[in-house]
């Protein structure tokens, strides 16, 4: 066999290769974040609650606020002046609400949002990497023992 027969071998291994780690690393990415329990809608969004001096209050509700002994009236439903859409802002139902010590709300799940991005961005850092490993390791493997074929007995 040709050293060009080596290199398409090699490249056909390649390519499967590397469609297989891109199902498995996508694979491994999704069903991680799936059991970190990460809620990524809460932690990118802009999750915020009503301000008087940048919308109007269309509707209130008593809501359950942590740290606080009885339920709170809070606006639960708002126009925003600066959302040219008009859409009506709510506040987050699902969402567990905390309070500071100066009376601030937040949403308790977005109150370390930061940390949880950072692991996440260093998991799927940690994924792509060792699957750019595996793949040349792998390839480099496949490659040794082709080529080893190709020379025949010494």
């Amino acid at each position: 066999m040709q050293l060009s027969g080596v290199n398409k071998r090699v490249k056909w291994f390649s390519r499967g290769v590397t469609v297989l780690l891109i199902v498995g690393c996508n694979g491994i990415l999704l069903g991680g974040l799936w059991a970190s329990g990460i809620n990524l809608e809460i932690i990118l969004s802009q999750a915020e609650f009503f301000d008087p001096q940048k919308g109007a209050c269309v509707g209130v509700a008593w809501v359950d606020v942590e740290g606080v002994d009885r339920p709170l009236r809070l606006c639960s439903e708002w126009l925003d002046f600066r959302d040219i859409s008009g859409k009506t802002h709510k506040i987050l139902q699902q969402e567990v609400i905390g309070m500071k010590t100066n009376g601030e709300l937040y949403y308790r799940d977005q109150h370390h949002s930061h940390l949880q991005v950072a692991g996440l961005v260093g998991y799927v850092i940690l994924v792509i990497g060792s699957g750019m490993w595996l793949k040349h390791s792998l390839i480099r493997w496949y490659r040794t023992r082709v080529e080893k074929r190709c020379e025949g007995p010494s």
